[in-house]
């Protein structure tokens, strides 16, 4: 079965979402398909309807491609435009438009920060890992990033502070608790993802996360990838890529 292609650029649609759109659910990767094969093997599908019509997604725990744009797409939330983190990529030789979600998601801002790592090389192939865990009592969410045998880790917070990174925009809210906006964060850090791929960027910056042979080492701030699923099956998330 082939993927249906959607959009003006007659690309295939790939999101970021949570599993049976549970807001407190596994988080996966999306592909938008025209239909459910009717022998479905061992690969998962959702199927939603709204008002709009009736969609059909198969269902992913990451996928491996090259990056070949960043950017910021517009999309509609309950009629208000909002800006998206977007990726053009490919894999398997096909073109993929990458919706990660909202542009100061915590999605968003974990994977541009590892794509800041000057260990990741956009040109490379990687594989691309959401995830939502607790670690040391602290709930952490983001996608991960694995070329090789190396995660990509997301520098530390002053590493890019001494970079440039302005701070995120702050105010008084309800009941004196302090709110935040980190939308400067994620404009700049996206200017800077850009500017790295196309290669008219500074060179990037050494950060405390480093790559070798014995990569994927625990440290405070690189994922080690877990899927409690995937656990119990045993399996590697090397053996769920897109199918084409």
């Amino acid at each position: 079965m082939e993927a249906k292609s959607y959009g003006e650029n007659k690309k295939k649609r790939l999101i970021t979402g949570r599993k049976d759109k549970d807001k407190e659910g596994r988080q996966v990767l999306k592909l938008r398909v025209d239909t459910i094969p009717a022998d479905c093997g061992k690969r998962t599908f959702e199927t939603y309807t709204s008002e709009s019509g009736t969609y059909c997604y198969e269902i992913f725990s990451n996928f491996t491609a090259v990056v070949k744009s960043v950017y910021k797409m517009s999309k509609k939330i309950k009629e208000i435009d909002m800006p998206f983190l977007a990726l053009d990529v490919e894999s398997g030789g096909e073109e993929i438009i990458w919706e990660v979600g909202q542009l100061d998601s915590r999605n968003s801002l974990n994977l541009l920060a590892r794509m800041l790592n000057p260990y990741y090389e956009p040109w490379e192939k990687a594989t691309f890992t959401p995830y939502d865990m607790t670690r040391d009592g602290k709930r952490q969410i983001g996608i991960s990033i694995r070329q090789g045998v190396d995660t990509i880790g997301s520098p530390e917070w002053n590493v890019l502070k001494d970079q440039g990174r302005p701070d995120p925009r702050t105010w008084e809210g309800r009941g004196g608790k302090i709110e935040y906006d980190f939308m400067p964060v994620a404009e700049w850090m996206l200017d800077r993802v850009i500017k790295k791929i196309t290669g008219i960027g500074p060179a990037p910056t050494q950060t405390n996360v480093r790559a070798s042979s014995d990569a994927n080492q625990i440290t405070s701030n690189v994922h080690v990838e877990y899927s409690p699923a995937n656990d119990r099956a045993g399996k590697s998330y090397d053996e769920d890529d897109l199918p084409f």
